[in-house]
């Protein structure tokens, strides 16, 4: 298997960052929350305090779905992760179950705490495993490169 490096996998968080925030914001104004929350909520206003626990809700919800959701279906990671070719997989390099992207996902908490430092062990580790990889025993793999071979 040719395995998903660090900075390959850091673009597609990025990626996946931003289709989690505009998702937020296009749900906010389909449930029609008032315009200019952002800037409220960066000032503090009394809308930031009517306005932020719904959009927490809603950010908690659309990044649940989408984190947890989409690696245990047949695109087998995020929509970042789809753009650039690499794929969450179990060991055998089939599509992880609900359950195994439940457990990486809690595991990804544990992986940003202490500077990163269960991340940044993808850049080191043979398999390019970060630490809810190995917690999950999921793989994140280079499908142009598993399609070539």
């Amino acid at each position: 298997m040719n395995y998903g490096g660090f900075w390959i996998r850091f673009l597609a968080t990025i990626i996946d960052s931003a289709v989690v925030m505009v998702a937020t914001a296009l749900i906010g104004v389909v449930l029609k929350i008032p315009k200019g929350v952002v800037s409220e909520m960066i000032f503090g206003d009394e809308l930031y305090l009517t306005t932020y626990p719904l959009y927490s809700w809603i950010l908690i919800i659309v990044g649940i779905l989408y984190f947890v959701g989409l690696p245990a279906t047949t695109w087998r990671g995020t929509v970042g992760k789809k753009v650039l070719g690499i794929e969450i997989v179990d060991a055998n390099g089939d599509t992880i179950s609900i359950i195994r992207s439940i457990i990486r996902n809690i595991a990804r908490i544990f992986s940003g705490l202490l500077l990163c430092l269960g991340y940044i062990i993808a850049a080191f580790h043979p398999q390019k495993r970060a630490l809810h990889d190995l917690v999950a025993n999921t793989y994140v793999v280079n499908v142009k490169r598993v399609n070539e071979s």
